[in-house]
């Protein structure tokens, strides 16, 4: 019986001690360099406000989100890797994506309209088509109606 008093004594000491260890560790880990990283590498990031009210997604064109309005998701659809822009309300109101290779690439930093799709467009393409190079840039700008995007 003595034995076995002494291995719970001697287990007890080492939990306790592993215990401090690793939050020893946790806290350096958290505390390293202040939170300033050099460098991130990530599919998704996903910048939300303190309650969790998302406000800008970055990410891949895999991970990309597809898009919200009126607290719904809307349906999944495939969209370049980019930079998409919430409201307050957590709509989509926004974005600047990029995708591009030796055969085409575009460029679009677009802004919604309130509860709607967007209104105006800062906009880069170009596209290879045999011995050809076909580009064209500009600014285009919508007038929408107040019909909605869930309505």
């Amino acid at each position: 019986m003595e034995s076995l008093t002494k291995q719970v004594k001697i287990l007890k000491t080492y939990a306790a001690v592993l215990t401090l260890v690793v939050l020893a560790l946790v806290v350096y880990v958290f505390t390293l360099n202040g939170g300033h990283f050099k460098e991130i590498t990530a599919e998704r990031i996903n910048i939300v406000e303190k309650d969790g009210t998302l406000k800008m997604v970055i990410s891949n064109s895999e991970r990309q989100h597809p898009g919200r309005m009126d607290n719904k998701d809307l349906p999944k659809r495939s969209r370049p890797p980019g930079i998409i822009f919430f409201n307050d309300e957590g709509d989509e109101d926004g974005g600047l994506v990029y995708d591009g290779n030796k055969n085409g690439a575009s460029m679009v930093y677009s802004f919604d309209q309130y509860k709607n799709d967007q209104i105006m467009q800062l906009r880069y393409e170009q596209e290879k088509q045999g011995d050809k190079l076909y580009r064209s840039y500009g600014l285009n700008i919508w007038d929408r109606d107040d019909f909605g995007l869930t309505r």
